[in-house]
């Protein structure tokens, strides 16, 4: 049963590494341009210019004008809200019917993405609109899906959920590989014909290593069966069938049983809060807020970066700090796990001296928490005083730091049966709060010194930012306020 724990999540990181590809636009953006997609909506005589190479018949267009540009930069913006507003609806279908239908689900739209590439050309761009949404938004619910596995390892979870995290941002290489293989005279549809068969190997790993439903936070590893397990389908049915003998055994012996052995049998067994109770508290709310802020910080850094080292540098700058930052941001794996290992040391300090698991988990959230909201406000000072290098780095711990502090808060404080539900409500809003990045864009272009005004009133926001880990501070050290049992996880109960 080990080995195949372990084949579960060392299986996860990979497939993560791979999902997360739609991090790295910035490489297949420039692959489709030498391909001469949206090609046909500039004026060739303005600024497209066509060459043929000495081994190939076809023409490629290297393509540089305006509407061409804006057209690639809406392939990105819309693929990066559907990929945050489908999650709710893909939640649904994991939390409702499991995960064996969510991820047969998911590797079909991202197998339908990939062959969509494979099928573009110029005279048919506009598939690119379809293929990136579906490949965005199928990668982002596999990492879902994968979060679960941290409860194989409890006293570790946070540090994978981190992890993987870190993995999927790593993602953009997979777009590097293609951009350096194109160089080398690689066909582009090779590679997408590669990537369409990835998409089946996620497939068949979805019967082999993850469960048919969710794996539970409190089932110890002796009692849990899963994945090429549960394929035995004879076996399976025996199975439930014994189970629904014992429950309706079980059913009698309680109705022969005093009313106060009842009862004690009732409270011994831990209730599981409502989704409704989950989203109308206040720590989901708190944190879906700070959430959203710090997303709309991220987003219109990375919308902006290119234009605000316009600002202050030459050509030749500006491209040598545009490849730095992409060799940085690949460094995601490397620094995600940090945040997560810090905040398990955080619960193991406090476990051995408090009683109460709740306040426990609080408090490595806690330490989460600050640490994203310290790297912001860090950020945000940076970037007014134009310090390149450093903005960089800290974007890389920023945005490694907020969306494994994002997943692995909801996976901590709220119950699994509704992860996939609250994580798509929050994925949801952070797609609606992150268009607000085109009006600042807007007023950073038009405005003389918009740069650092946008910039002042992000800093603003950052600073405002740090009233949610004061709130969690003061909760998480108010212990008379925690008297749930010990076997009852879910942090929503104590706030």
């Amino acid at each position: 049963m080990r080995v195949l724990h372990a084949a579960s999540i060392c299986t996860a990181l990979f497939e993560a590494l791979l999902a997360g590809s739609w991090n790295g636009w910035p490489s297949l953006q420039y692959v489709l341009e030498k391909e001469g997609i949206f090609s046909l909506s500039c004026n060739n005589q303005e600024s497209s210019k066509f060459n043929k190479t000495e081994n190939a018949s076809l023409v490629l267009a290297t393509t540089t004008c305006p509407a061409a540009e804006a057209r690639f930069n809406s392939v990105f913006q819309l693929s990066v809200a559907w990929l945050n507003i489908s999650t709710i609806l893909f939640a649904y279908v994991l939390d409702r019917h499991g995960t064996w239908v969510a991820r047969t689900l998911c590797c079909a739209l991202l197998t339908t993405g990939y062959v969509l590439l494979w099928t573009m050309d110029i005279e048919r761009s506009w598939i690119l609109f379809p293929a990136m949404a579906l490949i965005s938004s199928s990668g982002l619910l596999l990492l879902v899906t994968n979060t679960q596995l941290g409860n194989l390892v409890p006293q570790h979870r946070s540090f994978y959920v981190t992890l993987i995290n870190g993995v999927f941002d790593s993602g953009a290489v997979v777009w590097l590989v293609l951009q350096i293989a194109y160089g080398n005279g690689m066909n582009p549809r090779v590679f997408y014909a590669l990537m369409t068969g990835v998409g089946c190997v996620f497939a068949a790993r979805t019967f082999l290593l993850m469960p048919r439903k969710v794996i539970p936070q409190s089932l110890l590893h002796k009692e849990l069966s899963y994945g090429i397990n549960e394929c035995d389908w004879k076996k399976r049915t025996k199975e439930e069938n014994l189970s629904e003998l014992a429950i309706q055994s079980k059913g009698v012996a309680l109705e022969n049983d005093s009313q106060n052995d009842f009862d004690t049998l009732a409270n011994e067994r831990p209730s599981v809060p409502t989704f409704k109770s989950c989203l109308r508290s206040r720590i989901f709310i708190g944190h879906t807020i700070f959430y959203c802020a710090c997303f709309v910080r991220y987003a219109f850094v990375m919308g902006s970066m290119v234009t605000w080292l316009k600002t202050f540098q030459d050509e030749v700058g500006v491209g040598f700090f545009t490849e730095i930052l992409g060799y940085i941001l690949t460094c995601g794996a490397l620094v995600a796990p940090i945040n997560g290992l810090i905040a398990d040391l955080v619960m193991k300090y406090y476990r051995s001296r408090l009683d109460n698991s709740n306040v426990v988990i609080l408090r490595g959230l806690l330490a989460q928490v600050t640490l994203t909201s310290l790297l912001q406000v860090s950020l945000s000072v940076t970037l007014l005083v134009k310090v390149p290098l450093i903005s960089f780095v800290l974007l890389l711990f920023f945005k490694s730091f907020l969306f494994g502090t994002a997943f692995n808060f909801v996976a901590q404080a709220f119950p699994i049966e509704h992860f996939g539900k609250l994580m798509g409500v929050t994925q949801a809003l952070v797609g609606v709060s992150s268009l607000l990045q085109y009006p600042l864009y807007k007023v950073a272009a038009a405005v003389k010194n918009g740069f650092m005004l946008v910039n002042t009133v992000l800093l603003l926001s950052s600073i405002a930012c740090l009233s949610f880990p004061v709130c969690l501070y003061f909760k998480s050290f108010r212990v008379n306020l925690w008297s749930t049992p010990r076997n009852r996880s879910p942090v929503l109960d104590a706030i």
